[in-house]
């Protein structure tokens, strides 16, 4: 079972340093409209991993472009500030910002999906991306057009779930012709050359943290922990 760390803002500080550098080139690459490189003046939010040896992480921009980076040394997830498929509050006011034409065809936008996943280093044999993808959308509502497309590629087939499971996929607003939203899941059976994320730093662990403030005497012990554990542990490879 991985340990949980104690999160002080100094090892936080440290995890962000470490990951903005993934950020930059995910957004160097697909030219998003972000200055770069991305800074820590540029981050709104950030929640670094909480794990042992895990040095991963996500951030919010002041500009609202979310991104997720993996203890493997890649970006897994991006969402820009208006995705469709991310939006939460489907209200009058907010439903208007996705209305829109179809400036793109399928196969335009299959191409383009493809594109972003070569100019990020991902060739066809790694994600499959040369064979058919799973498509949804766009959607016409009572009130408008919504011309957002979400294509997904999943490996192994059904037929061979036996392995872990391996997912890409790419939202594209097909009006301004631009991404909204890029999500990654790869198995740790892939054989990936990436450099991972390092920080100059050793965190004390949250149960070590937590005897030596109970041996301090103190009745309440202030913590960074989160306040439950964030789903599974992720896996050491």
């Amino acid at each position: 079972m991985m340990e949980i760390v104690h999160i002080t803002a100094q090892y936080s500080n440290a995890v962000l340093v470490a990951i903005l550098p993934y950020v930059t080139d995910f957004a160097a690459k697909l030219d998003l409209p972000i200055q770069r490189p991305v800074t820590t003046d540029a981050v709104q939010w950030s929640q670094p991993s909480p794990w042992k040896d895990y040095i991963a992480g996500s951030i919010i921009l002041t500009n609202r472009y979310w991104f997720a980076i993996d203890r493997r040394g890649y970006v897994y997830g991006f969402r820009a500030p208006t995705n469709w498929f991310f939006e939460q509050e489907f209200t009058d006011e907010s439903i208007v910002q996705y209305f829109g034409q179809d400036r793109m065809t399928t196969n335009e936008v299959i191409k383009m999906s493809r594109n972003v996943l070569a100019k990020l280093g991902y060739k066809p044999e790694i994600v499959h991306s040369d064979e058919p993808p799973e498509l949804d959308g766009p959607y016409d509502t009572a009130k408008g057009h919504i011309p957002y497309c979400k294509l997904k590629w999943v490996w192994p087939k059904p037929e061979r779930m036996n392995s872990d499971l391996n997912l890409a996929e790419i939202v594209i607003n097909m009006d301004a012709k631009t991404v909204a939203g890029f999500s990654l899941s790869l198995s740790p059976t892939n054989q990936l050359s990436m450099t991972r994320p390092k920080v100059d730093m050793v965190p004390e662990l949250e149960a070590d943290y937590q005897k030596r403030m109970k041996a301090s005497g103190k009745m309440f012990i202030n913590t960074n922990a989160p306040s439950r554990f964030p789903g599974r542990p992720p896996d050491k490879n």
